[in-house]
């Protein structure tokens, strides 16, 4: 796995599909991929289906969504998150009158090639039923039963939703943690203020750290490179990468932080409650340290 940093705009275009790919499977060993999408106000994207191994979520970046899981309708304007399931049904569309903008995580990966596939598919003049069958099963994914109630339902986090943590003037919500999402991933929104330093130098052994930027301008460090990463940058650090983040503007930053796997979540937990408690004490930072995948670099 290498380390990838792309600036607002730099993606993987999916002929015949309403979708880039900032980060394929096959440059994540299959753990995850992730996409980006604007969706026009056509009604919705797909019938309702499950997947059964994929781990499948979205963060409402600009305009708003409707979700359907089963006959109930969700609503996520921008700034939700969505996390579906496996084996949850679903499909979903743009809910306004104006574009919509989404960035998607998935674990494990293949998503990026199941609608690569599908949108060839959609694209042949006569595919037949049985080129689609072969498609869905392909990628263990079945057709859902709208007027049949969600034994597994969507979950849909709105603006601001989801545990707060408070570590050094910046507000970290964890919108997914490892218990939800079967250790997969985890992800989290990070607002950092004016002139926030940021941590250390540090890196990960086994986590995959990933980067998007929601809003200001904050600076991504890796390998001792200094990126500045207005809102639509994305950096993905590979395990083993040295790196760290600031924000050395005059005004507040907001990002998208995915960990993969999940349980670096606890780190933050751990630093907050920490902090909470007073001056932090280097044996207890120490110690701290020691129990997560996070070195010194």
């Amino acid at each position: 796995m290498e380390t990838v940093v792309l600036q607002p705009g730099e993606a993987r275009p999916v002929p015949g599909h309403f979708a880039v790919v900032k980060i394929a499977s096959d440059e994540t060993e299959e753990r995850f991929c992730v996409l980006e999408a604007t969706l026009a106000p056509v009604g919705l994207t797909s019938r309702l289906h499950r997947h059964h191994s994929c781990v499948e979520s979205w963060f409402v970046v600009d305009g708003a969504l409707e979700f359907y899981s089963g006959p109930e309708t969700l609503h996520a304007p921008a700034g939700s998150f969505v996390l579906v399931p496996p084996s949850s049904p679903h499909t979903f569309g743009n809910a306004g009158p104006e574009e919509a903008r989404i960035v998607a995580f998935y674990a494990p990966g293949g998503m990026d090639r199941f609608i690569a596939d599908l949108a060839k598919f959609r694209s042949s003049d006569d595919p037949g039923f049985r080129a689609f069958a072969d498609i869905i099963e392909r990628y263990d994914t079945e057709p859902a039963d709208e007027d049949v109630p969600a034994e597994i339902p969507v979950r849909v986090l709105g603006p601001g939703e989801g545990e707060q943590l408070s570590i050094g003037g910046a507000t970290i919500t964890i919108k997914a943690d490892a218990v939800g999402t079967g250790g997969r991933f985890a992800l989290l929104e990070y607002t950092a203020p004016p002139e926030f330093p940021g941590p250390p130098p540090h890196r990960h052994r086994e986590t995959t750290e990933l980067f998007y930027v929601l809003e200001g301008e904050p600076v991504i460090h890796v390998d001792g490179q200094d990126v500045v990463s207005p809102a639509g940058s994305f950096a993905m650090v590979a395990p083993g990468t040295a790196h760290k983040f600031s924000n050395p503007s005059g005004e507040p930053t907001r990002f998208l932080c995915f960990l993969s796997p999940g349980g670096f979540e606890g780190y933050f937990r751990q630093l907050a409650q920490a902090l909470g408690e007073g001056p932090l004490d280097p044996a207890v930072m120490g110690r701290l340290l020691a129990g997560y995948d996070y070195e010194p670099a």
